[in-house]
């Protein structure tokens, strides 16, 4: 959803963001500050492959299903 935001240029995009990187620390039991940094830029990154690829190799490493 995040992705599909930031190339609508949705005004909402900066408050989702800050919700989805909330989410991850809270709901994905156990992220490590060195994790929660690496999503907090790749979420500010967007929509560049690697920050993309970045958020699928995090949720994935913290058995989340894909929500960006």
């Amino acid at each position: 959803m995040l992705l599909l935001m930031e190339r609508l240029d949705d005004p909402q995009f900066e408050r989702a963001a800050v919700r989805w990187i909330s989410r991850f620390a809270v709901e994905c039991g156990g992220v490590l500050l060195c994790e929660l940094h690496a999503a907090l830029k790749a979420v500010d990154a967007l929509p560049a492959p690697d920050a993309i690829a970045m958020l699928g190799a995090l949720l994935k490493r913290r058995g989340a299903a894909r929500s960006t």
